[in-house]
């Protein structure tokens, strides 16, 4: 993929599985139609994308409005009785959602990483645990910030 990339003069582009089908399909449609700005497009397209997720996750982590990890991790070990790395874990999803006003299951398997079950099971558990407020049907569901009530 890399030489493919090179030989057209592309920047080397991260192609998430997600993007697989994506990829494939302008390499179909670029020998089809024998024009290699399909490719080409498609590629910049998903550096852009790629570029946007980096700039996205760097504000969250230079935020002035920083969630302190380190805190919520332990405050769920010590309420929930969970191992810390899983608390870890849990809390690494609460930092991403710092600027988010909602995440979906496909944003955590994208952004962070996480096989979709993995993401479905954290997100299940942080509902539990009074962290997030879940919305929507089982293909449809969305995840927000829980509202504190002073």
């Amino acid at each position: 993929m890399n030489l493919l990339q090179m030989e057209y003069g592309v920047l080397p582009t991260k192609v998430y599985k997600e993007d697989k089908a994506e990829y494939i399909q302008a390499l179909i449609d670029t020998r089809e139609a024998e024009d290699t700005d399909i490719f080409i497009n498609c590629m910049a397209k998903l550096h852009c994308e790629h570029l946007q997720q980096d700039i996205d996750q760097f504000l969250i982590s230079t935020s002035d409005e920083m969630v302190d990890k380190t805190a919520i991790q332990q405050e769920m070990v010590d309420k929930w009785s969970i191992k810390p790395t899983l608390a870890g874990k849990l809390a690494d999803i609460i930092v991403f959602m710092a600027d988010k006003e909602e995440i979906r299951t496909e944003q955590l398997v994208t952004q962070l990483g996480l096989t979709e079950t993995t993401a479905k099971r954290y997100l299940r558990q942080l509902t539990e645990f009074g962290y997030l407020e879940a919305h929507g049907g089982n293909r449809n569901k969305s995840y927000t910030k829980k509202k504190v009530k002073e």
